[in-house]
C-alpha cells in the first residue's frame, strides 16, 4: 500500500516522505560506524538473510514475468564486454571474476545464460551465513564457488566486481586496495554518491523497522572517491543507476557505477 500511494506522489513530496520515514525504513543518519554497528541487526541477521533469500537485484521486478532483465545486470554485462578488448575475449577460455558481497550468483548465473559464448570462473566472497546459504542452495553448481576469507593470497583474476557493497564495509578504501592487488580491471556498480565534501555514515533500513533487517552504510562523497581512484589509476567509464535511490536528510542521492583500471594491480 506505502509503495502504491508512494508512486502516485510527485517528486519532491516522495522525497519528502521518505526523508520523515528515515527512522523507520530507509536511511538515518548514525553518529559514526561504532554507533550504526550498536543499533543495527546487521548483515547476518536472520531477518537480512531471509530478504537476500527471497530477492534477485538483477531482474525488474515490473517485468519480471516477462523475463525482462533490469538495468542493473544490463550495467555489469556491458561493463565485463566493454573492459575486456576483442582479442582477449577471443584468446581467454575462461573469464575469471572475484566477486565481492556477490550474495547467491544472480550476476554468474544471468551471464551464464545470455552469453553461452563465455565461459566464466566466478568466486563470490561473502559472509559465513550467506556462503552457507548459497552452498546449499548451488552446491553442484559449476562454474561459481563461494568463500568467505581468500587463503591464496597470490590468487588473481581477470576482472573484480564490487556491485553494493563498499559503502558496507567499516573501511572502503582498505577493500578497494586489496582488489586493486587482485585484477586489472574492477567494476563498481550501485554506489550511493553525495556532494558532500566528506562520508556520512547511516543506518539503513530496507523494509518498515526491523522487518528486513538493518546495516551500517556509508554514503560516498563522489569528490573523496572520485580523487582517490583517479591517483590510483584510469576511470574508463561511469553510469548511472536510477533503480538504487536512497533519502539521506530530505535529499535525493541516486547511485552510480563505473569502471577503473588500477595502476597497482599485479594480477596477470
Amino acid at each position: 500500500m506505502f509503495l502504491w500511494v508512494n508512486a502516485l506522489l510527485p517528486e519532491p513530496l516522495k522525497i519528502g516522505l521518505r526523508g520523515i520515514l528515515a527512522p523507520i525504513i530507509g536511511f538515518r543518519v548514525a553518529e559514526n560506524w561504532e554507533s550504526a554497528v550498536s543499533e543495527s541487526s546487521g548483515y547476518q541477521s536472520p531477518q537480512t538473510i531471509s530478504t537476500i533469500e527471497g530477492s534477485d537485484p538483477v531482474v525488474d521486478k515490473r517485468t519480471a514475468d516477462q523475463n525482462f532483465l533490469g538495468n542493473r545486470y544490463l550495467q555489469v554485462a556491458s561493463a565485463i564486454l566493454s573492459g575486456l578488448n576483442p582479442e582477449e575475449l577471443k584468446s581467454k577460455n575462461t573469464i575469471r571474476v572475484l566477486d565481492i558481497g556477490g550474495g547467491l550468483g544472480e550476476y554468474f548465473f544471468l551471464l551464464r545464460d545470455n552469453l553461452p559464448n563465455l565461459k566464466f570462473e566466478w568466486l563470490i566472497l561473502e559472509t559465513p551465513a550467506l556462503c552457507e546459504l548459497a552452498k546449499s542452495k548451488h552446491a553442484d553448481t559449476s562454474g561459481i564457488s563461494w568463500t568467505n576469507t581468500l587463503n591464496d593470497s597470490s590468487q588473481t583474476f581477470d576482472i573484480v566486481l564490487l556491485s553494493s557493497v563498499i559503502q558496507y564495509v567499516e573501511k572502503p578504501f582498505v577493500l578497494i586496495e586489496m582488489a586493486m592487488q587482485k585484477a586489472p580491471l574492477l567494476i563498481f556498480n550501485r554506489l550511493p554518491f553525495s556532494a558532500k565534501p566528506h562520508n556520512l555514515v547511516c543506518i539503513q533500513r530496507p523494509g518498515l523497522f526491523e522487518s528486513k533487517g538493518s546495516y551500517p552504510v556509508h554514503i560516498l562523497s563522489e569528490q573523496l572517491f572520485i580523487s582517490y581512484l583517479s591517483t590510483r589509476g584510469q576511470i574508463m567509464s561511469r553510469w548511472l543507476v536510477p533503480e538504487d535511490v536512497a533519502v539521506v536528510r530530505f535529499r535525493k542521492i541516486m547511485n552510480q557505477g563505473l569502471t577503473f583500471r588500477p595502476h597497482t594491480s599485479t594480477a596477470v
